[in-house]
């Protein structure tokens, strides 16, 4: 995976052995974390897709968001589908369990790693800078996090770096034809991915620029353009066969939808303090509190990289490293104003904070003897310490199949086959895809739909039930329709609820 360095002591085998032991941490994590309701919500247009023929989701409540997911239990349109695509095939050759879901995005998680390697090597041949980039992303808590979650976020941030690895990789060619096709193909399925691949599309034209601006003819615009003519008429087709449902979901589950993705002021200083008061702080532990905070650590060293990188004239005059910090800037500021502050989506600059850790980390060694180095190594073995811990102590957590697997169980034991069960999206994989399971944490008290059994667990409906307070009059309406139900039973943090005059509801408490 890796050739050697001269520059720091971090040869291929270790580099990769800590990456590697990291993807391991990661991958049982991926195996014993509860299934969140938006995995379940990706997985089934995918799960229809690969068994039953159709494109659409039908674990969803259409009037979940906004004004509703139009025919979306007929065709999927209010996320880009490929991710969805590339999903459905892995449900090929992968049974559709939680873990066998989540192994996709581990997948991608080592391409990434690899893409990333490889690109720094284009740019920093020889110094080390690749393999210490390399590590501190490859055991990075934000992006062992996701890369055990079944979202897209670490396939469109994998595609992005491989989109930069392919063209610093064949730009060396007389021609750059063919370096820019692969890139932008890539690149193109980033944004199919995940709307955030216009980060890594941005990042992608930044670097072209910067390192071929002069070469650049008519021919090449029009080699840069094919992928996206090719996938756009795909994708065209495909909303072409029902474009009302297309325009109503797209807009649904973006800035006329609960979804909103346009920033709250346009006031600069405001919107850099949002994004690190509503992203920042809550994926490094200032939220949460607690053993959590210790992420503070990592975040110290990327902002003291940050620094280094543009306060030290020897690293700021390097052509190189100009292009890191802009990458890292145009990745920021899009990340400010474009999409929501889920701390998830972190994964998308991570890399470059990575990849400036690299930098000033190597920059530092190189100038540092005897005791200072030992104080590099042991900063560098505290920050993969707790990086690989973190993510090692969240998943020595209660496992949650044991828990899940008794009340679906139970509710399978008593549901009819016409029955319909209201439950998170996140039961999907315990109940096999059961078409009975629909996602309304509402109640049908906006669909009109009335459930025959209800599923509330404390993570999802629960904490829904209590955001919902801000709207007192659905809140009111919800919990009268869940008082009129039966209470069966509670299975660990799964309470079963059943119609009154449903068989089941003879024997409820």
């Amino acid at each position: 995976m890796l050739r050697a360095t001269a520059a720091l002591p971090l040869p291929p085998w270790l580099v990769s052995a800590l990456c590697g032991l990291a993807l391991l941490v990661a991958a049982y994590q991926a195996l014993h974390r509860p299934p969140w309701s938006d995995e379940g919500w990706f997985s089934s247009s995918s799960y229809n897709l690969a068994y039953k023929g159709f494109f659409g989701n039908t674990v969803i409540e259409p009037s979940l968001m906004g004004k509703g997911l139009t025919r979306i239990h007929e065709r999927t349109y209010w996320v880009t589908p490929a991710y969805l695509l590339v999903q459905a095939a892995w449900y090929k050759l992968v049974p559709p369990t939680v873990f066998g879901t989540r192994a996709l995005s581990l997948i991608f998680a080592l391409l990434a790693l690899v893409s990333l390697y490889h690109f720094l090597e284009q740019l920093f041949p020889r110094e080390g800078i690749s393999a210490l980039a390399t590590l501190i992303l490859g055991t990075s808590f934000v992006f062992l996090d996701n890369a055990g979650f079944a979202r897209p976020d670490v396939m469109s941030m994998a595609l992005g770096l491989a989109a930069l690895a392919a063209y610093v990789t064949l730009r060396r060619r007389p021609r750059l034809t063919w370096a820019l096709m692969s890139a932008h193909a890539l690149v193109a399925l980033s944004g199919l991915a995940h709307p955030n691949g216009i980060i890594h599309w941005a990042v992608l034209v930044l670097v072209i620029l910067w390192l071929d601006r002069a070469r650049l003819g008519w021919r090449d615009l029009l080699a840069a353009a094919a992928p996206y003519i090719v996938f756009g008429a795909l994708w065209g087709l495909y909303i072409l066969e029902d474009p009302q449902a297309f325009v109503e979901q797209m807009r649904a589950n973006g800035a006329d939808g609960s979804n909103s993705r346009s920033p709250k002021t346009w006031n600069p200083l405001q919107v850099v303090l949002y994004e690190l008061r509503e992203r920042y702080a809550v994926a490094f532990g200032l939220v949460t509190g607690g053993l959590s905070r210790l992420k503070l650590y990592a975040l110290a060293i990327y902002f003291a990289a940050l620094a280094l990188c543009l306060v030290v004239e020897d690293l700021r005059r390097r052509p190189m490293v100009r292009l890191a910090l802009a990458a890292w800037s145009v990745t920021f500021a899009i990340m400010c104003l474009f999409n929501q502050k889920l701390s998830v989506y972190l994964v998308h600059i991570v890399p470059w904070y990575a990849v400036l850790a690299g930098v000033a980390g190597v920059w530092l060694w190189n100038r540092a003897s005897g005791r200072t180095r030992w104080l590099l190594a042991g900063a560098l073995a505290g920050l993969l310490a707790l990086e690989i811990g973190g993510i090692a102590l969240k998943a020595r957590t209660r496992s949650y199949i044991a828990n899940q697997r008794q009340a679906i169980t139970y509710v399978q034991s008593i549901a009819r086959p016409h029955d319909r069960i209201f439950g998170t999206a996140a039961l999907l994989y315990e109940l096999n895809f059961d078409p009975r399971l629909l996602d309304d944490p509402l109640l049908g008290i906006r669909s009109g739909r009335m459930p025959d059994l209800i599923i509330i667990d404390k993570l999802l409906y629960q904490q829904f039930f209590d955001t919902l307070r801000e709207r007192p009059q659905e809140y009111r309406q919800v919990m009268d329709r869940l008082a009129s139900f039966i209470k069966l039973c509670q299975l660990g943090d799964y309470t079963i609820y059943a119609r009154p005059g449903h068989p089941a509801a003879t024997g409820g408490q």
